[in-house]
């Protein structure tokens, strides 16, 4: 099955694995491992939905997106993301979890002002093309291009070779840990 006909369908993504500690190591970038919901984002126009990795559809229940939306620069999209709700400069799970449990649109309507979402972009999977071929550095250069940063949706930042000092960083901030990711193909 070729993207286009898995646009709006549920999509299962690479999982992380967990590592022992962190490292420096020029062949891999690091970004900081977000505390939230696994989510894929598709759009088409004016049309975006929400999946969660196990394949739940569930945009009703961020009316956001419709927000985020005018912030993809692209026709078609198909992103990986994690959705999360900031408190205090840091992503709180359980946070995210209750706008995920909502079902009640009045309910849904409150908490886009008690609880925020932001969908934390990391990958671009698809957009006119396909773009898993492509290097990770320049699916992270094209996030960069076609996602506008907004307290609704943003590209997520990432450094090269540098774990440890991004680890500690994100002890500093009572963040969850990092995300390591080779970006150098090796013969």
């Amino acid at each position: 099955m070729g993207w286009l006909e898995m646009l709006f369908e549920p999509i299962k993504p690479m999982i992380v694995s967990i590592g022992k500690e962190a490292f420096d190591d020029e062949n891999y970038i690091f970004e900081p491992k977000w505390d939230g919901w696994r989510i894929l984002i598709h759009k088409q126009g004016n049309r975006i939905e929400a999946f969660t990795r196990n394949g739940m559809l569930i945009s009703s229940k961020f009316p956001e997106l419709k927000e985020a939306a005018s912030a993809i620069k692209a026709h078609t999209a198909i992103f990986d993301c994690e959705g999360i709700v900031l408190r205090g400069g840091r992503p709180v799970f359980d946070d995210f979890s209750y706008r995920g449990r909502l079902s009640n649109s009045a309910r849904i309507n409150r908490a886009i002002n008690t609880h925020p979402v932001t969908f934390v972009v990391f990958d671009v999977l698809y957009t006119d093309r396909d773009h898993l071929a492509e290097s990770l550095t320049q699916r992270k250069q094209r996030l960069g291009d076609i996602v506008d940063s907004t307290p609704v949706i943003m590209p997520t930042m990432f450094v090269g070779g540098q774990g440890k000092g991004l680890f500690e960083l994100m002890k500093e901030r009572h963040m969850e840990g990092i995300v390591a990711s080779i970006y150098i193909i090796l013969d």
